[in-house]
């Protein structure tokens, strides 16, 4: 009963919002789905399996957690985003963590001359992704990402499939990709790294262990910490090591930290 209240509280309230231009999407959901319109009258509808579906849905299209409009220096990223197209060059964006879709559609919506590269390693989310994700400009990938491209294994200890982890073996069923593997596949004459976002449960730990000279290639990182997941583990120390000696900014957005190179 709690979950119906909320679903038809946030129709109420957000909808009313995007119609006064509080909001960038209108939504509406149905059993199995959810309709998301924007401002410029397009629409898309996702495939949901749960109420967890649908949650991930709401935090990227309802809370828009990966909305950075509000930030003092949107207007210099914006720039930024403009001047590598006006140099034409594409923008691009790896999105770590794909889970269903909704991520890589929104990147697309906001920032549509991009390249998106999406890597999901659990199967049966991938596969809701690719019927979520038909768009032939944005990659999908059924592999996890690593330092290293090591193999890994899926751990799923919860009902909530936002929540799949991976780990370390070497005969793991799960393939993965680094970071820089991924931009080698993209000439840098013609793509330039603009946005990595990574929400992959835990696995920034390998991910900054080692083959770090990526990081300052990119404009923009978005990072969700999961050390409130897995306490005392001492996951997020990684990033926060490698970061620390770069000439970035860092803001906290949502559940997100947001790093910004300062050029």
């Amino acid at each position: 009963m709690n979950k119906i209240y909320s679903i038809l509280l946030d129709h109420i309230i957000h909808n009313l919002k995007f119609l006064i231009g509080k909001r960038k999407f209108f939504f509406f959901s149905f059993i199995g789905s959810i309709l998301i319109f924007n401002k410029k009258f397009g629409f898309k509808v996702f495939k949901i399996r749960n109420f967890y579906d649908y949650i991930t849905i709401r935090e990227i299209f309802i809370l828009e957690c990966y909305n950075i409009e509000n930030l003092a220096t949107y207007d210099q990223i914006k720039k930024y985003y403009s001047e590598i197209v006006n140099n034409k060059k594409i923008p691009l964006i790896i999105d770590c963590g794909s889970n269903i879709g909704a991520s890589p559609y929104y990147f697309k919506e906001e920032y549509s001359n991009s390249k998106i590269i999406c890597l999901e390693p659990d199967a049966d989310n991938f596969k809701l992704l690719q019927g979520n994700v038909a768009n032939e400009t944005i990659v999908k990938i059924n592999k996890a990402i690593s330092s290293n491209g090591q193999k890994f294994d899926m751990v799923k200890d919860t009902d909530d499939p936002r929540a799949f982890s991976t780990i370390l073996r070497d005969n793991g069923k799960v393939e993965s990709l680094s970071i820089n593997e991924l931009i080698s596949l993209y000439e840098s004459k013609i793509y330039d790294p603009f946005l990595i976002k990574i929400d992959i449960e835990g696995g920034e730990q390998n991910l900054f262990s080692e083959n770090i000279d990526w990081i300052d290639k990119f404009k923009l990182i978005i990072i969700e910490p999961h050390d409130w997941m897995y306490p005392k583990k001492n996951l997020f120390n990684n990033f926060l090591k490698r970061i620390s000696s770069l000439k970035r900014d860092f803001i906290i957005l949502n559940e997100n930290i947001i790093s910004i190179r300062n050029d």
